[in-house]
């Protein structure tokens, strides 16, 4: 699109880097060399193409989603339809761009979202079977669930099983929840990066003894960080162990040790750029 005169020109290629690099010289030689400035939404495709495009010479950036506006009364979408749209709004400057990250950084969140994506799969195959079973008469978790004594029960001794578990109830049964008047943990933020903290705090708060492969990855870290891993595992493990001997459930006390891990990893963050 010819942000001054207002021209529209389309075109269809293949889903290649080279077929696309030829259409884009084409429009390059239609509007007489002029420089063009090249944009796509956010997608699966990541920031790769981002990189192939800049390498040979074309300025390109990648929009988010959330800022492109739907017109009123416009029920049909097509990629024609979206791609013209794009180029508009994109010409007339309103569309948010989103910051691209560096080649590793890109890499550590696809292995991120992979893995996150396996262990849903995971999830699903788990209770795809389950239901399997209970619909022909098999309760393969039936013994589990009428032996194992709740919280409460184990607290106290009895023998009575609760069907509200103890830290979806009120101030009294203590857990997530907390005080009455308190609410859950948010869900801002990258639901992978709070998935990840998360699962990583899921036993290691409870002892501060470094295993082979750690000592290992250590020995290749610098000085600054490994200092900043052992305040974070002594904080972890003093703030772990305190609230499970005040009673609180192990769900919360994961939350808990994951947000304060995520200021150690600001601070490792911090030094990372100002080195």
């Amino acid at each position: 699109m010819d942000r001054q005169t207002g021209e529209v020109l389309s075109f269809q290629c293949r889903p290649t880097l080279k077929g696309l690099i030829g259409q884009l010289e084409n429009v390059r030689k239609y509007f007489g060399g002029a420089a063009l400035k090249v944009c796509y939404e956010a997608s699966q495709v990541g920031f790769s193409l981002q990189r192939d495009l800049q390498d040979r010479g074309y300025a390109c950036e990648v929009v988010s989603p959330s800022s492109i506006a739907r017109r009123a009364g416009k029920a049909v979408k097509t990629d024609r339809i979206d791609a013209a749209e794009l180029a508009e709004f994109y010409a007339n400057g309103l569309l948010t761009v989103v910051a691209p990250p560096d080649a590793e950084v890109e890499q550590d969140r696809d292995l991120l979202r992979s893995r996150q994506r396996l262990i849903q799969q995971q999830g699903d195959l788990r209770r795809h079977i389950q239901s399997l079973l209970r619909r022909n008469g098999l309760h393969y978790f039936a013994p589990l669930c009428t032996t194992r004594p709740s919280a409460r029960a184990r607290r106290t001794g009895g023998d009575a099983l609760e069907d509200t578990p103890p830290w979806l109830a009120g101030k009294n049964d203590g857990g997530l929840c907390g005080q009455s008047n308190r609410l859950g943990i948010t869900r801002q933020g990258n639901r992978y990066l709070r998935t990840a903290l998360i699962e990583a705090n899921q036993r290691g708060y409870r002892s501060a003894v470094l295993g082979k492969d750690v000592k290992a990855r250590r020995a290749r870290s610098s000085s600054a960080y490994v200092a900043i891993a052992d305040r974070c595992l002594q904080r972890l493990n003093k703030k772990g162990n305190r609230r499970l001997l005040a009673g609180k459930h192990p769900n919360q006390v994961k939350v808990a040790c994951a947000r304060a891990m995520v200021g150690f990893v600001w601070e490792s963050l911090n030094l990372a750029a100002a080195v």
